[in-house]
């Protein structure tokens, strides 16, 4: 997770599959927009679509306020509310890669290291697909 600033003032988190978009790169820092859904209740977790459980950001309370909703849509598999939002962030350039070939070696790196302790290791791509739908297989 990579600490941000809000451009509407605050810090929140990025995780490691936040996409930024129109980003520019101004000296040591990156200005980005961060896409996201919010689950109505759960407005602290910022997930990469609606209904899907891949986290891109964690909003702390003060926050939530500040984000942009632009549509607010009903879920019939999660039966809630769900808001696509958007906001801008700034963050340091070291802090952000487009290369997402080592991002997932390191992320399998991690999970070799600390998860196949206690089950078999998940690799990244088909831990993409089972996270992406998974909430459509517990009607």
């Amino acid at each position: 997770m990579t600490p941000v600033q809000l451009a509407q003032g605050g810090e929140i988190r990025l995780l490691p599959y936040a996409e930024l978009h129109q980003w520019t790169a101004e000296g040591e820092q990156v200005k980005a927009t961060v896409n996201g859904w919010q689950q109505e209740g759960a407005e602290s977790v910022v997930y990469m679509d609606l209904g899907k459980r891949i986290m891109v950001a964690l909003l702390p309370d003060d926050a939530q306020s500040k984000v942009n909703v632009t549509k607010t849509v009903f879920d019939n598999v999660t039966n809630s509310n769900w808001k696509e939002i958007n906001f801008e962030i700034t963050a340091p350039k070291n802090a952000v890669t487009a290369n997402i070939t080592a991002l997932n070696h390191f992320g399998d790196n991690l999970n070799q290291t600390h998860c196949s302790g206690c089950h078999a290791p998940i690799g990244a791509e088909t831990l993409h697909r089972k996270s992406m739908d998974w909430g459509g297989k517990i009607q």
